[in-house]
């Protein structure tokens, strides 16, 4: 049986962490360089303080970090998010931490929350999450994956990544059934003889090997034809986590 992860796995590296003076003197220097107390953001003040950052956004940070959720809610800040990469490489901690460190320093909780347990996610871009369902599409999909990824985590989420393929706008055809070059010359040949003016009946005839009638000619052309046609929709389309 595969060996994964328990439930608390990062929990006691937090509880560690936190306890660790080194740790609370950079944790103390960095509030200091950005400004915040050091008991944090009071309550009241967080919705002003957050909005500041996205007035005077100066950074990207899906560009910066990559679709996975999540770190597109961090603010766009460079020096913010520079104090935190210093953070986190300081103390050898990979950028699940980012969401914990930036909690920790702005709001002053006493413990710092663990990040996810997860060491794959899958990565979507989508064309606009604010249409309507049947018209959003995956316009891009990957998967963020981390130093300590393996296979089996990537199987943990692989039912969330067949629900963002069925977003996707190619209706691709299974490998299973691959143009075969024989269909290939096939075709080709249809579509040179009905160019010289031949019918589906005379191609039939010339070739009665390989059609066996003036339908059979013209079901395999539309047939292959059919695998390049415009999809006008996406049918039974599941409901991704942002849907109600």
């Amino acid at each position: 049986m595969a060996k994964t992860k328990s439930d608390n796995y990062w929990e006691p590296h937090a509880r560690i962490l936190e306890s660790m003076s080194r740790f609370q003197a950079a944790v103390s220097d960095v509030r200091k360089r950005l400004d915040i107390p050091e008991t944090g953001i009071p309550y009241d003040k967080r919705a002003e303080w957050f909005a500041d950052f996205y007035r005077n956004a100066d950074e990207n940070t899906a560009k910066r970090y990559g679709g996975a959720y999540g770190y597109e809610l961090l603010p766009p800040n460079k020096e913010l998010l520079d104090e935190l990469d210093k953070l986190r490489l300081e103390f050898n901690l990979d950028p699940r931490w980012l969401h914990p460190l930036f909690n920790y320093i702005f709001s002053a909780d006493k413990s710092l929350e663990p990040p996810s347990q997860k060491s794959a996610w899958p990565s979507p871009r989508m064309n606009d999450v604010r249409l309507p369902k049947e018209q959003q599409r995956v316009t891009s999909l990957s998967i963020r994956i981390e130093k300590d990824t393996t296979i089996h985590d990537i199987e943990d989420i692989w039912d969330d990544i067949r629900k963002y393929q069925a977003y996707m706008d190619a209706d691709i055809p299974s490998r299973r059934d691959p143009i075969q070059a024989e269909t290939v010359e096939r075709y080709r040949k249809i579509v040179k003889l009905r160019a010289d003016g031949l019918k589906y009946q005379e191609i039939a005839e010339k070739y009665p090997n390989k059609f066996n009638s003036a339908e059979d000619v013209r079901s395999f052309k539309n047939k292959q034809e059919a695998r390049f046609k415009k999809r006008t929709s996406l049918r039974h389309l599941p409901s991704l986590w942002w849907h109600k």
